[in-house]
């Protein structure tokens, strides 16, 4: 099953994602932040549309506008929230794209940054 969300506002640079401390990783606080952000628009779009993971694999395409970071910074804390928020395990999305745009697609164009993320469920794969 297919899902498409809009989130008004980008994750943080991939700099300001992770920290670290005594020898271990950690995710920061403006990170969990958006990711608890993120996580709440998501759920609630999957239960407006009745979204059900039943599919083998996903394909994730994001598209994305406003601050300057480079484009793939954005991509594993995306992948992760929706993997996170939706139950389902990240290993299973097999192709992942995104593009930076220069401005906002037409319905979008009020918001000065942000990013619409398309979930597409593999028609050939049933769970």
């Amino acid at each position: 099953m297919n899902l498409t969300v809009f989130i008004p506002y980008v994750p943080p640079g991939i700099n300001k994602q992770y920290g670290y401390a005594r020898g271990h990783t950690y995710l920061t606080k403006e990170a969990r932040d958006w990711r608890t952000k993120a996580g709440l628009l998501i759920g609630s779009c999957a239960g407006q549309n009745n979204w059900r993971h039943n599919v083998k694999s996903y394909d994730l395409e994001v598209e994305w506008w406003g601050r300057k970071h480079d484009e793939d910074a954005h991509l594993k804390i995306i992948q992760d929230t929706l993997a996170l928020k939706l139950g389902f395990n990240d290993k299973i999305v097999k192709k992942a794209s995104i593009v930076k745009l220069d401005k906002p697609p037409e319905n979008y164009k009020i918001y000065g940054e942000g990013l619409v993320i398309k979930l597409l469920g593999s028609a050939d794969e049933p769970s």
